[in-house]
């Protein structure tokens, strides 16, 4: 299907930013990172969001020399061995739309869990909210954005939307710098205590507590693959996708960490109360101690509804897989990469080689739960994958297909992009007519009497 350029270089940035949505990612988040105290937190946000950046580099690189929409899927597919292609390219296919899937399902459990805060709140405990009343909501949710974004994507403001949700996300930012240090007048916690306090309560040894505190900037921002996504929507891709990715991760590294700063400047000591909260949210605990029953519903009610706001986003661009990208670059496709505008240069390889460490690391965190280890099914999806891929599939999937605009992209690009043949470009997305290679070539040919 042929997408419609509608993508500004600032609304492809505001669709991460957007789902990333900052606050009420690091509120849907706490329970990862208070358990490891107030500096756990705060320099677990600092120290994660710095190699999500690295891997934001990494992945600007691919970005640009190839914007797709395929993204990690083609990309996978384009850089490895002959042998390996069709299973790994399928394999992050899968995992990475079950990785959106989980995402909005997440962003919208998040949501209903912040919803029956307020009413909690409203009601002084009286309300005590079911699994069932939970599940309710959650579905609601669920059912109101995918009507929302099939009428926004029919009328072609998607793209608009985006600056919104963006001004929405700041204001309440914003909001939250004010009320907290203003609510806790005087009862605010000393630099020392945020800067330097750590805890532990995980199951976990202390040392790996703080690395659990990591999940919490490892989920928020590892929205920013959005970008490359949605490239076929975006003008100019070859630069707009990296502006997207290292714009929308700069802004949640430096923001996030003040967020963090705040809430641990602001938030009681007694950190188990703060789990452990009747409302069901520690975000609305931390609300209320500061600014009392009205402001705490006001401030929620804000909250919950910029995470409804996250949630349209995501339908627009349906995170794993990262990994298998950059290692089938390092391993079989140096020699098939060829740089778009954006270029890291002599330090690319250095800075996908810490990418893929930090990946794998990340990886395993989140395969670890909080309370402490037992056996999960994290690799279930990864194992059902290539077992449905080698059972079945592979009698019928021959790789991913890219259209691009030729304008776009060098003849170096094309070149080998069309050695590899998995891709159609367009000379025109308004004609939508497929160029071979000497027909490209000929296009960009000085005609007689140019100049």
């Amino acid at each position: 299907m042929e997408l419609k350029r509608n993508f500004s270089k600032f609304e492809v940035l505001g669709i991460a930013f957007a789902i990333m949505g900052l606050l009420p990612s690091i509120a849907s988040t706490l329970t990862f990172s208070i358990p490891a105290g107030p500096a756990g937190m705060v320099w677990g946000w600092f120290i994660t969001s710095g190699f999500i950046f690295v891997v934001g580099l990494a992945m600007s690189d691919l970005g640009s020399a190839m914007p797709t929409a395929g993204g990690l899927y083609w990309w996978t597919h384009h850089f490895s061995a002959s042998r390996y292609k069709n299973p790994l390219s399928f394999l992050v296919g899968y995992s990475n739309t079950l990785g959106l899937v989980g995402g909005l399902c997440s962003i919208d459990y998040g949501f209903a869990l912040m919803l029956v805060s307020v009413v909690v709140l409203v009601t002084d405990g009286a309300f005590v909210p079911t699994n069932g009343i939970i599940y309710c909501v959650f579905l609601g949710c669920v059912i109101s954005h995918g009507f929302v974004v099939m009428f926004a994507s029919k009328v072609n403001i998607m793209g608009k939307m985006q600056t919104v949700f963006t001004i929405a996300n700041l204001l309440l930012i914003a909001a939250t710098f004010v009320v907290l240090p203003v609510g806790r007048k005087g009862e605010r916690n000393s630099a020392k205590y945020v800067f330097t306090e750590t805890a532990n309560l995980t199951g976990w040894p202390s040392g790996w507590a703080f690395f659990l505190a990591w999940l919490s900037p490892i989920w928020t921002i590892g929205g920013f693959d959005s970008c490359v996504h949605i490239s076929e929507e975006a003008k100019n891709a070859s630069l707009a996708v990296p502006w997207g990715i290292l714009g929308s991760i700069g802004l949640c590294w430096s923001l996030g960490f003040l967020c963090c700063i705040v809430i641990a400047s602001c938030m009681s000591t007694d950190l188990e109360s703060i789990l452990n909260t009747p409302f069901g949210q520690p975000m609305a605990q931390i609300y209320y101690d500061a600014v009392g029953k009205k402001g705490a519903i006001i401030m929620m009610t804000f909250l919950f509804l910029t995470q409804w706001l996250m949630g349209i986003s995501i339908p627009q661009v349906v995170k794993h897989g990262h990994f298998l990208v950059m290692e089938a670059r390092l391993v079989w496709g140096r020699d098939k990469f060829v740089p778009g505008p954006f270029y890291t240069g002599k330090f690319s390889i250095p800075i996908a080689i810490v990418a893929c460490i930090f990946l794998v690391f990340s990886t395993l965190l989140a395969m670890m739960p909080v309370t402490g280890p037992h056996v999960t099914l994290n690799c279930a999806v990864w194992g059902g994958a290539l077992a449905y891929y080698f059972i079945d599939a592979r009698k019928w999937f021959t790789g991913p297909k890219m259209t691009i605009d030729a304008d776009q992209l060098t003849e170096e690009q094309e070149r080998k992009m069309m050695e590899d043949r998995s891709l159609d470009v367009k000379k025109d997305s308004i004609s939508g007519g497929k160029k071979d290679l000497e027909d490209i070539k000929a296009s960009k040919r000085p005609e007689i009497g140019d100049v």
